[in-house]
């Protein structure tokens, strides 16, 4: 919910406000944060249950996260066709109706020309890839210990990072911003960090059934939890400063690398928030995410995600 809703607000300031100092926080971290957290209910409610580990798994498994994405997808996706074909003067059709179809194929975060139409809807089109490999993925590691799991995070991670890095050092100072959005909406990159969010979930699953100390240990992980959160919140306060003192650009560079880098900040926040469970009254963190208005948000967060910009 605390995601959705900081997509939903960093989007709106972004549009209504354009730009300026008083655009709002920082809100993209918030997208590397959805694709680990997706691996978490996956690990626990099919990896470690072996739902998916053989074909009917797999087929049950694929039918229920269509069911559960293309309704409100295909209905997005039209929603923003109808406003585009309403609303934008001189409009190429060729491109509008190539890219709508391309994004009802998911080939949007694969070919970023395709973006147009389908707007904030590449981040789904992610999600199926993921969801697509996610059975064969979790056939393979569901035997994994802790150690290789972790080692597999760092992997991913360095990866994904690291076409970040490449981006950064070959772009001159014009071409960098796109190549950043680049980055920010491709599968490519993103990809390894929805995978590394499947190995965060068997991590994490690993560490529960192991931890013989669980009392003692969810209340080192509730103080790791609140202490992460805090500089979580630091980092958001750069944001609107780093526009101020050197523009829009600079901005949107910075928010992205954060998102490249801090991947690692990001797993341990989210672990220690599950492995803090038993000491839940002493985690202001869990408490703060467990409020009614954001679990409503969090039911919602699709339809959310998928119709905030039209809307």
């Amino acid at each position: 919910g605390a995601c959705a809703l900081a997509i939903f607000v960093g989007h709106q300031t972004d549009i209504f406000l354009a730009g300026g100092s008083a655009a709002g926080l920082e809100y993209l971290q918030a997208v590397s944060i959805f694709f680990l957290l997706s691996g978490i209910p996956l690990a626990r409610l099919y990896s470690t249950t072996r739902k998916t580990h053989t074909w009917g798994g797999a087929l049950a498994f694929w039918r229920k996260r269509f069911a559960r994405l293309a309704p409100t997808y295909y209905l997005a996706l039209c929603f923003n066709l109808l406003c585009s074909l309403l609303s934008v003067e001189s409009l190429d059709l060729f491109k509008t109706l190539t890219s709508f179809l391309g994004c009802a194929l998911f080939l949007q975060s694969w070919f970023v020309s395709l973006i147009n139409v389908g707007g904030v809807l590449w981040q789904i089109a992610v999600f199926v890839v993921g969801y697509a490999l996610f059975p064969f993925i979790s056939r393979s590691i569901h035997r994994w210990p802790v150690s290789p799991l972790v080692c597999g995070m760092a992997v991913l991670w360095l990866f994904s990072a690291g076409i970040f890095v490449v981006a950064l050092v070959l772009s001159d100072a014009d071409s960098f911003v796109m190549n950043a959005f680049i980055w920010h909406v491709h599968c490519v990159s993103r990809l390894p960090q929805l995978v590394a969010g499947v190995l965060l979930g068997e991590t994490v699953e690993r560490l529960r059934a192991e931890d013989a100390a669980a009392e003692r240990n969810a209340g080192r992980w509730a103080v790791c939890a609140d202490v992460l959160s805090f500089v979580l919140l630091g980092t958001a306060i750069q944001s609107p400063v780093v526009e101020a003192c050197f523009g829009d650009g600079a901005r949107d560079a910075v928010s992205i690398g954060l998102e490249a880098f801090f991947l690692p900040v990001h797993a341990l926040w989210l672990a220690s928030i599950v492995l803090a469970h038993r000491a839940h009254d002493r985690c202001w963190t869990r408490r703060a995410l467990s409020v009614s208005p954001l679990l409503v948000i969090g039911d919602a967060s699709l339809t959310l995600y998928c119709l905030h910009i039209p809307i």
